[in-house]
């Protein structure tokens, strides 16, 4: 068996892992991205948006939402970074706390389906929410630690980050709304291609959320190598290229890892779209039956998917350290696990309860913005400026929140350096070394 090699650096001689995926990848999207541009093209849809311009109000109103949401995030960043251990015991309340509501407020709809969602959810909540606090307990410390000093690495590349989240919000954005757009109704009304086109959208959005993840993790290890150089070479790296060039040869392994994840999300679609169609006004025995096994075997997938995007996140942090294919990085990820007690782990599990407070949050606040917005600049009786201002905030509150949960992806790296490389963070951080020094096996 090969031994992991220890250590970190900076990586001379690339390799391009797991190209076959990115090819792949490349040859399903861009083929169904090809037939999708024909098709609107053929159905002059393009000479008809051409035709079409947002109203002056509404591209206003967006310019508006992506100032508040470059604002907000780098609040939620700031707060990650002084609030961290407030935020995580705040999420294993907040979370059972609204299960509760939703199962109470369920007794007000007909039929059985929704009160066995509501109460099944709310003992979930509860209990994940207990095990994850008893899990956590004694590593509390180092986890917050870990997530403090990964924001702020992040917050000390901020502009580099957005660029790049822009960017891939951008590509996701042409690429669904070819895909979504170009399907004619002979595809529409048949089901397989349905299916197989709603796959290839969930592969495109992950395969960047991924991308985007893999950049974060390369940004914390090549700052932490430039902070800590053992030579003029890497002292002086440029961190947001050497960044970029690592994600380049990381595309077959984040096409592969995002596969698995969106033929789990497929599943879970097929799943759960025949339930959505059909309803929940039923309340007879058959369908009171039907509609548990249907919650259980969406809850069986949604564990799955879970289970796999976190395996998914430690192999491509690992892909990011050390340029392996994704089988050895999830190996040698778990090992790293191991290494430091599952330090890393924990804080994955513990940050997702801060962010899960920050979205609440963040919701809060980008409502209060769009509606002052709406009231001292928009016509109040007018009901399609209301529902604008509604979307604007959900939409930009989901997009504020995915870019948060890049707080992970840096106590992530910190943790991996730790264990292949622990003399970088001693120099790095003493005060870190020492936390998961006392907590690793």
């Amino acid at each position: 068996m090969e031994t992991r090699k220890r250590g970190i650096s900076l990586i001379r001689n690339f390799k391009f892992n797991d190209a076959w995926a990115f090819v792949f990848f490349v040859l399903i999207s861009g083929s169904l991205i090809g037939i999708s541009l024909y098709n609107l093209f053929k159905n002059n849809e393009f000479k008809n948006f051409s035709q079409t311009s947002l109203p002056r109000k509404t591209t206003i109103l967006f310019a508006y939402n992506i100032v508040c949401m470059l604002f907000l995030n780098l609040l939620w960043l700031l707060m990650l970074t002084v609030a961290t251990k407030f935020l995580i015991y705040a999420g294993f309340f907040c979370g059972p706390v609204l299960s509760l509501i939703i199962f109470v407020l369920s007794f007000s709809q007909n039929g059985m389906a929704p009160k066995i969602y509501g109460g099944i959810s709310f003992l979930l909540s509860l209990l994940v929410s207990i095990l994850t606090f008893y899990a956590i307990r004694k590593q509390i410390d180092a986890i917050c630690l870990l997530v403090s000093k990964g924001t702020i690495i992040i917050i000390q590349n901020i502009f580099k980050v957005f660029l790049l989240y822009f960017c891939a919000i951008a590509m996701v954005s042409v690429s669904t709304f070819n895909i979504t757009l170009g399907v004619n109704e002979g595809e529409k009304a048949n089901t397989i291609l349905n299916y197989f086109n709603t796959f290839v959208v969930f592969w495109v959005i992950i395969f960047f959320a991924y991308l985007y993840d893999v950049f974060a993790a390369a940004l914390v290890k090549n700052h932490v190598i430039k902070a800590t150089g053992k030579d003029d070479e890497e002292k002086g790296i440029n961190v947001g290229v050497k960044s970029l060039v690592v994600v380049f040869y990381s595309l077959g392994t984040i096409a592969f890892s995002s596969f698995l994840i969106a033929l789990i999300r497929t599943c879970r679609y097929i799943v759960e779209a025949p339930r959505e169609r059909s309803g929940d006004s039923r309340s007879g025995a058959a369908d009171v039956i039907l509609a548990i096994l249907s919650f259980l075997l969406a809850f069986i997938l949604i564990f799955l998917e879970t289970l796999v995007n976190a395996m998914n996140k430690f192999a491509l942090c690992y892909t990011a350290m050390k340029n392996t294919g994704f089988k050895k990085s999830v190996v040698e990820s778990w090992d790293c696990l191991v290494e430091t007690n599952c330090v890393a782990l924990n804080a994955y599990v513990a940050c997702e309860y801060a962010i899960y407070v920050l979205y609440l949050l963040n919701v809060l606040m980008q409502c209060s913005l769009n509606f002052g917005y709406f009231y001292f600049k928009l016509d109040k009786n007018k009901s399609e400026d209301i529902v604008l201002v509604v979307l604007s905030s959900i939409f930009f509150s989901l997009l504020s929140i995915d870019f948060v949960r890049i707080a992970v992806i840096g106590a992530n790296a910190l943790s991996f350096i730790y264990a292949l490389d622990p003399e970088r963070i001693a120099e790095y951080s003493p005060q870190l070394f020492a936390k998961i020094q006392e907590i690793a096996k």
